[in-house]
């Protein structure tokens, strides 16, 4: 018998061991099969997208002064000294609330112009934003404005642009989620800037642009259709204390959102799919 096996390289399963090439040629598949899952293991991971370099300092109170400022978007307005030339440098800290919220009512229960505020610092790519708890967090200080800190003397001057990116809510994209963007982050963007917190165009070359309108006025309430989608906008930019500032017609976005719903709509009646819009 064990010469007809050893001749022949017959084997079946409870036989105690394999013929020497039937054993030799299993390694080999076994090894050939481990080897490849490894390299598309590694290549997977190696090709993964990164998440951005953000963190959110939750349960981490700062404190923060400077001038408190409502438009275009809530923001604080802080002094960084002078520069050689003797020119007065800001930084502008985006303002939000707790959860899925934007700043507009605790700035509106105690809205004063030098102010001193706690919150949880979220932070990454240059950006800097502190989240609100509570409008108790908002304490007011005697200290008068100074010409150089009025907003309205900051402004670089006008441009037109057309700027290529995804619509995202800075929140989560500079430290809450990661990922905080893309399809997967899509559901929670829409929540957050339908919760008041302002949008945020990250372009393809890793520029962001705050929305407003042509009236720097908010449209949180026009993008909700195209958050998460890559979108191409025209309009005019202005620097604002290291944030860029896009100031679409309301007209043009709301142009773009029905063109897109009405492509998303064909689509899905090509795939035998059911549509359903946000």
């Amino acid at each position: 018998m064990k010469k007809i096996l050893q001749t022949d390289e017959f084997y079946v399963g409870y036989i105690p061991s394999a013929p020497d090439k039937t054993s030799v040629f299993i390694k080999k598949i076994i090894f050939a099969g481990a080897t490849l899952l490894t390299i598309v293991a590694a290549a997977l991971a190696l090709n993964q997208k990164q998440f951005s370099p953000t963190d959110f300092e939750y349960g981490v109170n700062t404190t923060l002064a400077g001038l408190l400022v409502k438009s275009p978007v809530p923001h604080l307005r802080i002094s960084l000294g002078k520069n050689l030339e003797g020119k007065e440098l800001f930084q502008m800290v985006l303002l939000v609330g707790s959860g899925k919220h934007g700043a507009d009512d605790l700035i509106e229960k105690k809205f004063v112009s030098m102010v001193t505020i706690r919150g949880y610092l979220i932070y990454g790519d240059g950006k800097a934003i502190l989240q609100i708890n509570d409008a108790s967090d908002i304490t007011p200080n005697d200290r008068n404005v100074t010409n150089s800190e009025l907003r309205n003397e900051s402004f670089s001057k006008a441009e037109t642009i057309s700027v290529t990116g995804e619509i995202t809510d800075p929140k989560c994209y500079f430290g809450v989620m990661k990922p905080g963007e893309g399809k997967t982050h899509r559901s929670c963007a829409i929540r957050c800037i339908a919760g008041g917190i302002p949008p945020v165009l990250k372009s393809n070359t890793s520029d962001y642009f705050l929305l407003v309108n042509e009236n720097f006025e908010s449209l949180n309430a026009d993008v909700l259709p195209i958050v998460g989608d890559m979108v191409s906008l025209d309009g005019e930019v202005v620097e604002l204390d290291g944030w860029k500032i896009l100031k679409v017609k309301a007209k043009k976005i709301k142009d773009l959102t029905r063109s897109t719903q009405q492509r998303k709509m064909l689509i899905a009646m090509d795939a035998e799919m059911t549509f359903c819009s946000h």
